[in-house]
């Protein structure tokens, strides 16, 4: 059975990722709710035929 990817998982690779530690943050901060990328755009090219 999947069980997703948990917080404490997330949080220690994004530790060890080298990047800068401002952007480890940024990445820590998103969630769903407030990063949704090209969702916007993406949607407005669809073409339904």
């Amino acid at each position: 059975m999947a069980e997703g990817i948990i917080k404490e998982a997330l949080q220690q690779f994004v530790g060890e990722l080298d990047i800068a530690e401002v952007e480890k943050q940024r990445l820590l901060t998103m969630t769903p709710q407030n990063y949704i990328g090209q969702t916007i755009g993406l949607a407005r090219n669809i073409r339904i035929q």
